[in-house]
């Protein structure tokens, strides 16, 4: 499976077919998908499409993959692209497969199942059948470890969720140590404190996302988040007293904020209609930077102010997907990731505005970070090598120098997942990477022939 941004899925001219099908979790949200066609479907805030077919086929299958998705209270729906109705089937794992002629594959309980799918009345039918037990999945980024071909071909990887583990390299790759034991509780959402004593991260854990906080120091791990709702992506305050984190415990992922030390509950910080991801605090402590789902424009990137009237201020809105924005350590730019040229690269622009933007990576990147002095962008390529560009400043004139690989990385899900930041970087320029551990036990591929039925 290739993942594409939507617009090279199917050329606009064509007419959407009415048995063109998409599935997700449970949590799509409606707004913006009233009317037919797949340009009203981009507008409603997707967030990625894993393509299955050809862009010239008759009909499109696709896997669809939202920040709104309530992982573990998940239901698999099925989308009509012909005019944006929903329909929930049943519950589910992750997101599901089609396979001609009619059935539905996905992972339930930790095991990879199928079910007969009649499309004209969108309703199952039949006996949950099992297809191999103790299947793998992505918890946090709802994914199966399985996949379909239109020959009737299922591949998937047993062995359950991968084992993770916070690393430390130096700017060569040379391993300087650990934070934490291997986890195999989908770690993700690396977030290393500005004092570097303490790494916020999210764990899942019987399908309840929390906050988790790391001692690097003393080593040990504790629960942040209590919620039975998602909480996810925390972010420190400049000065440590405080954590954000999204959590869609009122339907929409809304920003919440509590105190570091605990004690007290945590607040409402930004709520609105639409699903949000906060990715960054500005040195000086007066502005959180945030990713909101627009209904005509995707994930977007606004500036929440901590003062004032704090009116959110809009960075960068576009018809393309801009994502995990950061700060430069003088507050005065701020790069992020944006599939504007059909693949994701790395921006820099001046904050708040206005002013040009300047592209920085030249083959793809994702996750920018800084250094501590701001004369370095770091960011992940996708071929899962950290990069290294350097940058000067003068006035509102940017300057990057060429792209440089530091070295490979195995960081989780690659340099391909474009959500979820899986890495920091210390003042002392030092690297903690989310990494894969026991990449050479990694279980083998099955592969399922001619499971198609006959047709009916």
């Amino acid at each position: 499976m290739q993942e594409l941004p939507l617009r090279d899925l199917v050329p606009a001219t064509r007419p959407v077919q009415d048995q063109e099908l998409v599935f997700d979790q449970d949590g799509f949200s409606n707004d913006g998908a009233q009317t037919s066609g797949l340009l009203r479907l981009a507008e409603a805030s997707l967030r990625s499409f894993l393509w299955q077919g050809k862009p010239e086929a008759a009909t499109a299958i696709c896997l669809l993959s939202r920040i709104e998705i309530q992982i573990g209270n998940g239901n698999l729906r099925h989308h009509s692209l012909l005019n944006g109705e929903a329909k929930r089937l049943m519950p589910g794992d992750a997101a599901g497969a089609y396979m001609e002629p009619g059935l539905l594959i996905f992972n339930r309980q930790g095991s990879l199942v199928t079910r007969r799918l009649d499309v004209a009345n969108r309703t199952l039918t039949g006996d949950i059948i099992t297809l191999a037990e103790s299947v793998s999945s992505d918890t946090a980024f709802n994914l199966g470890g399985f996949a379909v071909s239109s020959a009737g071909h299922v591949a998937y990887r047993a062995g359950g969720l991968e084992a993770r583990q916070l690393q430390w390299f130096d700017r060569n790759g040379k391993p300087l140590g650990v934070a934490g034991e291997p986890d195999v509780n989908t770690l993700v959402c690396v977030e290393l404190s500005p004092d570097g004593r303490q790494v916020a991260v999210n764990r899942t854990i019987q399908s309840n996302t929390d906050v988790w906080l790391i001692d690097i120091l003393r080593g040990g791990m504790t629960r942040f988040t209590v919620d039975t709702c998602v909480d996810q992506e925390p972010l420190w305050s400049p000065d440590r007293t405080q954590i954000a984190f999204v959590s869609n415990r009122k339907g929409a992922y809304d920003l919440y904020l509590k105190p570091s030390s605990g004690a007290v509950a945590e607040e409402p910080l930004l709520q609105s209609p639409l699903s949000k991801a906060v990715e960054d605090w500005s040195a000086d402590g007066k502005f959180v930077l945030y990713q909101e789902a627009g209904p005509k424009t995707g994930w977007d990137l606004w500036a929440l102010p901590t003062f004032g009237d704090r009116q959110p201020i809009a960075i960068v809105n576009s018809p393309f997907e801009e994502r995990d924005g950061q700060f430069s350590p003088d507050g005065r730019w701020v790069a992020y990731q944006s599939n504007a040229t059909g693949r994701f690269e790395i921006y820099v622009q001046p904050f708040p505005g206005p002013g040009g933007k300047w592209q920085i990576s030249t083959a793809g990147g994702i996750f920018p970070r800084s250094r501590a002095d701001g004369k370095e962008l770091f960011f992940i390529a996708p071929n899962a090598k950290l990069m290294a560009v350097p940058v000067k400043t003068s006035g509102s004139i940017f300057e990057a120098g060429s792209p440089t690989a530091l070295f490979q990385t195995r960081i989780v899900s690659g340099g391909l997942a474009a959500q979820q930041t899986q890495y920091a970087v210390s003042r002392d320029g030092r690297f903690l990477i989310n990494t894969q551990v026991d990449e050479s036990n990694t279980t083998p591929i099955t592969l399922i022939l001619n499971r198609k039925p006959p047709a009916k």
